[in-house]
């Protein structure tokens, strides 16, 4: 069992939604720990697996996007009413639309893996609608990029300029700061090498150099290609 939570910050329309596999009073001890406001359970949705609890977490994000406090937090802006409606929502996406989906998926995978035959169907009025929404929205999906290429370009370019206002300064007040941060931490296995070298020795292992081969004797490379046959959809223009 897993559930999909919503906890309320102090009595703030302010929401912390999102998922877990262990109790409610587990993750909310665990999201307490730096949080400056006391959280409280407000509303969950119980699922059968982690799975499900996953995907009505990733549908009320998509969906409720905009009424997030911040790109990539769970922190959302509702009021307790709107927070019932969103949960109600997840829990009918479950229990409803994401069997279906996976259902197709399935149905997909299978067809994908089968070698078509020579026959070639004719359209029928179904098809020929599915076809022309399909077509709808893969246009709708392009201007909407295209929207949004334009936006992170601006955005990019106003950050730009802030970044130039404020210099050497620290930052501006109440508008933005530089903060001494550290990059992401990755893994130095030469200074692990040159440090420690008997513990480094344990644990390097011998294993085909594949991008080696392939600079060295490409055709040789190429001999021991393997290709399997894939079935590729392919949409048709609209006639």
């Amino acid at each position: 069992m897993a559930h999909i939570y919503a906890f309320q910050l102090g009595n703030e329309d302010l929401f912390k939604i999102g998922k877990t596999s262990n109790s409610l009073e587990q993750r909310r001890n665990q999201l307490q720990t730096g949080c400056p406001s006391t959280l409280t359970l407000f509303r969950s949705v119980s699922t059968k697996t982690s799975a499900e609890a996953l995907a009505g977490e990733h549908f009320i994000k998509q969906r409720y996007a905009l009424r997030l406090v911040r790109p990539r937090s769970e922190i959302f802006r509702f009021t307790p009413a709107e927070v019932v409606g969103v949960l109600a929502a997840a829990q009918e996406y479950i229990e409803q639309e994401l069997p279906r989906e996976q259902a197709d998926k399935a149905a997909v995978a299978e067809l994908e893996a089968v070698t078509p035959d020579e026959e070639v169907l004719e359209a029928t009025a179904d098809t020929a609608m599915l076809h022309r929404q399909l077509h709808d929205m893969l246009v709708e999906k392009a201007r909407l990029e295209n929207q949004v290429k334009d936006a992170e370009n601006e955005i990019s370019r106003l950050t730009s300029a802030l970044k130039i206002a404020i210099g050497k300064s620290s930052g501006i007040d109440g508008v933005a700061m530089w903060r001494i941060g550290k990059s992401r931490a990755k893994f130095n296995a030469e200074r692990l090498a040159q440090e420690a070298p008997e513990v480094h020795a344990q644990y390097l292992t011998l294993q085909f150099d594949g991008p080696k081969f392939k600079a060295d004797q490409p055709k040789e490379y190429e001999k021991y290609m393997d290709t399997t046959p894939v079935r590729v959809f392919e949409l048709l223009d609209e006639s």
